[in-house]
């Protein structure tokens, strides 16, 4: 491939032949079919990667013709500027859409830019791109209070002027935000002219005047996007927020997400009579870090917000009962047995997915039986972490009135140990699953015998030091042993399944998947489903798996 970009850059043929005037002389040209040309650009353009977006540019460079689609093409995923930290680059961008306005402009549908490190000159120069950018759609802006308030306002400023934006972003930053950030944040959003459909906004971590006030109006989302309550229906309101300080209702809002509740206010009255219609809640998000909690933690005592866990579960229960018609049914939840525990959800929900974040195991089984009670899912996802120290069975509580509801089933097993006995794991899988009427099941072994998984905070570091001596090595320095791929490589997994599914006679689908350390897809799938063709499930992982996208599985 760059064999042929050098070939197409250099060749004086091309050149000469390639303009506006003499299109179809091209196609008839012998040295290079122009449909198979544009259709090598298609191909790069959809890989996506920065090798392939440079051998684009590359080929755009040989004509006039070819700049345009070359542009078109790139210009139809989305545009990243400074995403690795090379604030550099912004400028030169600037520079490049200002060049050709007529061309670039209405191309620009999809943005997302760093500004770390911005400079207020090149911060003018980026106002000036987005003023013309009529047709943008979607703009992510990342690190946006980590700059000067100058830079700040001027950016945004520029975003609250455009009248295009359906879709933003206001990504992470860190806690070194300068005290005027937030505000001159909020005064834009409060002035801002797109009727935006969705909007996800990270606040800065802030301090508060004083320990008496638990409020401050400009950290809270609920107010700061009051003015797009008419046209808002999805919201992610993550970072440090406050909330409870008056109600704005988004009467179109379906999708909502909110921060853990180590850095939000479990509030639920308040999402309630806020989102009314609410019909999927998340909490967390995908840069938040979730707290691997000690064996030996009391969780319900854990601090939350001013108050304990099990201090805001009661007060949500109290108050959820006087507001228990909001919120009919959650068509999913997503987030982690503590937040699940702490909202004390009032309704049915269709799709449970929760991941087991610690502490004593009988507490985080109470808190799960409780949940499980509270919601009644039809659909569980639940993810789990087994250490050498700690055990996983059982991982259900005894069948309950939530039990009936139940029909569609995932575990995932995140293993920290050098051995896992499979034997002991199907036992009591068949055991769990016998007093259900489940019709699908989906089990997923995964190693995760690494230091920390990507997102996780330990309080307890003494279970990975005992294992550091057998830890599976990384695939990048050549050592690709694994003891959790070594275990099962061992057994028939074809097998295993046909006997879940003979031990279940409700069972439709049994569906084993299982990845080594480090792997972003899984090493095999083998499975059984009786209600498609081909019933047999036995080949190598792929995307279609969704292996990485059940965020926050670790």
């Amino acid at each position: 491939m760059d064999s042929l970009c050098s070939h197409t850059h250099n060749s004086s043929a091309l050149t000469a032949y390639c303009n506006m005037s003499e299109i179809s002389r091209l196609r008839r040209s012998p040295t290079i079919d122009f449909d198979i040309l544009m259709k090598i650009i298609d191909l790069l353009a959809d890989e996506g990667n920065q090798k392939a977006r440079k051998a684009v540019m590359a080929m755009s460079r040989t004509c006039r013709y070819l700049r345009s689609e070359g542009v078109r093409r790139l210009f139809a995923r989305p545009v990243r500027v400074n995403v690795v930290n090379q604030p550099h680059l912004v400028a030169p961008f600037c520079h490049f859409m200002l060049g050709d306005p007529g061309l670039h402009f209405p191309l620009l549908h999809r943005l997302a830019i760093d500004v770390e490190l911005l400079v207020e000159e090149v911060a003018r120069l980026l106002s000036r791109v987005l003023a013309q950018s009529s047709c943008l759609e979607h703009l992510q802006i990342d690190s946006l209070m980590d700059v000067e308030p100058p830079v700040v306002a001027i950016v945004c400023c520029a975003v609250a002027a455009l009248t295009s934006l359906k879709h933003l972003i206001v990504g992470p930053c860190s806690s070194n935000a300068h005290r005027s950030c937030p505000r001159i944040f909020y005064d834009a959003m409060q002035n801002i002219r797109s009727p935006l459909i969705s909007i996800h906004i990270y606040m800065p971590t802030f301090e508060l005047p004083s320990d008496r006030i638990l409020y401050v109006r400009d950290q809270d989302p609920i107010f700061l996007l009051s003015r797009l309550t008419g046209s808002l229906r999805s919201v992610g309101i993550g970072g440090q927020i406050t909330v409870g300080g008056g109600i704005r209702v988004y009467t179109l809002v379906e999708e909502l997400q909110v921060s853990c509740y180590l850095n939000g206010m479990p509030d639920l009255r308040t999402y309630m009579l806020c989102f009314p219609n609410a019909r999927h809640l998340r909490c967390g998000f995908s840069n938040n870090s979730w707290v691997r909690h000690r064996h030996s933690d009391d969780i319900f005592r854990e601090g939350c917000c001013f108050a304990t866990v099990q201090e805001w579960h009661d007060y949500n229960k109290r108050d959820s009962d006087r507001h228990a018609r909001a919120w009919p049914m959650l068509r999913s939840f997503q987030g982690s047995i503590i937040d699940a525990y702490v909202l004390s959800l009032p309704c049915r929900v269709s799709r449970l997915h929760m991941l087991s974040t610690g502490g004593e195991r009988s507490m985080e089984y109470a808190m799960l039986s409780t949940i499980l009670s509270q919601t009644q899912p039809s659909s569980l996802r639940l993810c789990l972490k087994v250490y050498e120290t700690r055990g996983y069975i059982p991982i259900l509580p005894p069948q309950s009135l939530w039990a009936g509801y139940l029909t569609e089933l995932e575990v995932r097993f995140n293993i920290v140990k050098p051995f896992f006995d499979l034997d002991e794991c199907f036992l009591h899988i068949e055991e769990m699953l016998r007093p259900i009427s489940v019709t699908s099941f989906r089990l997923e072994f995964r190693c995760a015998n690494i230091d920390v998984q990507d997102g996780e905070t330990l309080l307890d570091h003494s279970e990975m030091d005992n294992l550091r001596d057998v830890r599976c090595g990384t695939a990048w320095y050549g050592v690709k042993f694994c003891h959790t791929q070594n275990v099962i490589s061992q057994q028939n997994l074809y097998e295993r399944v046909r006997e879940i599914m003979a031990a279940i006679p409700t069972l439709r689908k049994v569906i084993l998947l299982w990845a080594r350390c480090y792997a972003t897809l899984p090493n095999w799938v083998v499975g059984i489903d009786l209600d498609n063709v081909p019933h047999s499930v036995d080949r190598p992982g792929d995307w279609s798996d969704k292996w990485d996208e059940n965020d926050k599985d670790w």
